[in-house]
């Protein structure tokens, strides 16, 4: 095996994240101090990666002859600093602190008044070799030792095999002040050159005329964005990212939860429809399969309350309009190849291709998306800057959306806009971006909707104060889950005195969430136990009518967390759930039932399944279906999907270890969701991962209702922890 092959399974999918994958590696025939090995593991759960990262770590570091035993630990740290970096969205580490004392830092290493940052090297390692009450302690060394080591290999060649620089073909590359993994940078330098090819191509040639004529039949007729139907008025951001789509190869529009982005897709569609694009030579996708059904959902739900018109386009693209699909099935990716049919020498058919949840691409998928896309085709970016980053590496969209934008006069004067106080962005992406400011979703005449939206704009800043204190909090606090009234942002804490998170409150909101939301349906019990018929091709429309009941009632809310280990974790609070679903079903405690997935729970899908037609972040019940083909009449538990708005059943061992529970999901798998409340349990203590963009995430998922389960100090860590991702996308675009 290759050091390059080795280091290639550093970086496993998130599915792929099971210790049950490490190498054969025996920790105790280590040339490290002792003891080490067992506290790295136990280090990097906290930064949510599989204590396989440390095997594949250490075996990378092994190849690399001639150090000691300190160096190679030194070394297996730093590989470790690249992880936990890139688990945070970063695509490089800064590594000021090992390029010499008096060098001047990159400006993302610069804090207000010009102060220097701790350097994030210094603080992952840290945490590595203290994991848990903040000093230094056996068997680690002092961090300064650690740097001290990393400074001299690095600067003595030492681990030349290991790391290089730009050009070399090397595990690791030292590119200036950064530290990037070879795969990294590779694929960063390829999406900056699509980046720019796009960036430079020529502005669509289309008259003024025709451009405000098109408009004015889009606009005379909008569906509502909130409920219900009647006239919309698009605001001057939403109008202008609607010229922007005509005109521009390439366009980027953020805004966060309820900004009308959905309104904008049907916009965009409508206006370039009556421009002469055709309903098939339009692509719309998304990251995930749940985002890509909304998505189409949503476009058809606008479309059928539109009025009819006299020209038939909307008509049409009711009637011809493609649904979206993922964004790994537009480009056609083989499983068994590894690879896309579609790239930059077999480029898409489409002349528009319109991608939403863009937040949640990887720089991988942005790499192939860029780069399959025509020349002369619109490429149309839509997702929240402010969410989290891509569970995978990179940080693209955020870095492809500045602080300010570029608003083009005549465009606004197009737009019959006033043009004095245009907000005026710098830099080549400053043209190409439409930020969206008015949420129609949480309306602040809304109390509850508005106590969501006060809530996660005061997160987003940081302003813990606003908060909890005062009688126009943010957040309420409940004394127990009884007094829960299930509007706006509430929360409720461990007892006084009580260490982190108590069994009783863990066990209090399991209690109260099944309850309240899970089984909080009329005739609930007597849905889960219905044989659902089937006949082969579809389900009868007694049972389409039972199905439509539960999938509305599941996916109205959900139970979430920040990682999927430990107590408050979504494998813990599923398990939790299920044991309490069982009791439900009249299990008795401590007896097995068939299976560990039961009739009447709800599964996602752990990854991508093209033959079957199910992706990675599905969501499905176990139920009974009563089959009748050619074997007779029978009734049988089965996984069943809502797949291109049709519901189907697939068998349950078929699909095997590819499900799991979904009670509970991380906020990372909730990307891209909606419901009307949410239950957000908050960990112990202040894991690195516990964030305002995570929080932020988390909590604007729900429409109506958040409960926030743990101690408002793990808020208030969450406020004050701003996740700085380091990515060299717009840093090399601003120096073309």
């Amino acid at each position: 095996m290759t050091q390059q092959d080795l280091f290639s399974m550093l970086m496993p999918s998130s599915t792929q994240e099971d210790a049950t994958i490490a190498p054969a590696f025996d920790p105790a025939s280590a040339v490290l101090p002792d003891g080490f090995y067992d506290l790295l593991v136990q280090s990097v759960a906290a930064h949510d990666l599989s204590s396989a990262m440390v095997s594949y770590a250490r075996e990378l570091v092994g190849l690399q002859e001639g150090l000691s035993a300190f160096e190679q630990g030194a070394l297996t740290l730093l590989v470790l600093a690249t992880l936990v970096e890139q688990r945070r969205g970063s695509t490089r580490l800064p590594i000021h602190s090992l390029r010499g004392a008096g060098a001047q830092p990159p400006a993302d290493l610069q804090a207000d008044g010009g102060r220097v940052d701790e350097s994030r090297l210094v603080e992952i390692i840290h945490a590595l070799v203290a994991p848990e009450d903040g000093e230094d302690t056996e068997p680690g060394a002092p961090v300064s030792d650690y740097l001290k080591c990393l400074a001299g290999l690095l600067e003595s060649e030492a681990c030349a095999d290991l790391v290089g620089g730009p050009g070399d073909y090397r595990p690791l590359i030292v590119d200036g002040p950064y530290l990037y993994q070879q795969r990294m940078l590779f694929f960063e330098d390829r999406l900056l050159i699509a980046l720019r090819q796009r960036l430079g191509l020529a502005d669509f040639a289309v008259a003024p005329e025709t451009v405000r004529g098109a408009l004015a039949a889009t606009l005379g007729a909008m569906p509502s964005a909130g409920e219900g139907r009647g006239s919309m008025q698009l605001n001057r951001e939403q109008k202008y990212a609607l010229l922007s789509a005509v005109y521009r190869p390439f366009t980027v529009i953020s805004g966060g939860p309820g900004t009308g982005k959905t309104s904008i897709v049907v916009s965009v569609l409508r206006l370039l429809a009556r421009l002469g694009v055709a309903p098939d030579e339009v692509a719309l996708a998304a990251p995930t399969g749940k985002a890509a059904h909304r998505l189409g959902d949503a476009i058809q739900s606008h479309l059928q309350a539109l009025p009819a018109n006299e020209d038939g386009v909307d008509e049409q693209l009711l009637n011809e309009l493609d649904g979206a699909r993922t964004l790994h099935r537009l480009l056609g990716y083989s499983p068994a190849r590894n690879d896309y049919y579609y790239h930059e020498n077999n480029r898409l058919p489409h002349r528009v291709v319109i991608v939403d949840e863009a937040s949640m691409i990887d720089l991988f998928l942005m790499e192939r998306l860029l780069s399959a896309v025509e020349p002369g085709a619109r490429l149309i970016l839509l997702g929240d800057a402010d969410q989290l980053p891509s569970v995978d590496a990179g940080a693209v969209f955020r870095d492809l959306v500045p602080s300010r934008v570029q608003m083009r006069s005549d465009w606004l004067a197009l737009l019959d806009e006033e043009v004095v106080g245009a907000p005026a962005g710098s830099g080549v992406l400053a043209s190409h971006a439409v930020r969206l400011e008015t949420s129609y979703r949480m309306d602040p005449k809304s109390p509850a909707g508005g106590e969501i939206l006060r809530a996660a704009k005061a997160l987003n800043r940081g302003d813990y104060a606003e908060l909890f204190e005062g009688d126009a909090a943010g957040v309420k606090v409940r004394e127990g889950f009884a007094a829960i009234e299930s509007a706006g942002v509430e929360i409720c804490e461990p007892g006084e005195g009580t260490r982190g998170l108590d069994a009783q409150l863990i066990n209090g909101f399991v209690e109260w969430w099944y309850g309240q939301r899970v089984a909080n349906l009329e005739g609930f019990r007597e849905l889960i136990f219905s044989a659902f018929e089937f006949d082969g091709e579809k389900f009868s429309p007694q049972a389409q009518g039972d199905l439509d009941r539960l999938f509305g009632h599941f996916s109205g809310f959900q139970a979430l967390s920040i990682t999927r280990v430990f107590g408050t974790g979504s494998e813990a609070l599923n398990a939790a759930l299920h044991a309490r679903h069982m009791s439900f079903l009249g299990f008795r405690a401590g007896t097995l039932a068939s299976g560990r997935l039961a009739v009447g729970e709800p599964i996602i899908m752990l990854r991508n399944d093209y033959e079957r037609g199910l992706f990675n972040g599905d969501q499905g019940l176990v139920l009974d279906v009563l089959i009748h083909d050619e074997n007779g009449r029978y009734i049988k538990s089965m996984a069943v999907f809502l797949r291109d708005g049709e519901y189907m059943p697939f068998d349950l061992a078929a699909l095997g270890a590819d499900l799991e529970h979904a009670y509970a999901l991380t906020i990372h798998k909730a990307q891209g969701s909606e419901y009307n409340s949410v239950g957000i349990v908050l960990p112990h203590e202040s894991l690195p991962l516990l964030s305002r963009e995570i929080l932020y995430t988390g909590m604007t998922r729900s429409r109506r209702s958040v409960l926030l389960v743990g101690a408002r100090e793990q808020v208030e860590a969450a406020a004050k922890n701003s996740v700085r991702r380091f990515s060299g996308v717009a840093d090399k675009l601003a120096m073309r």
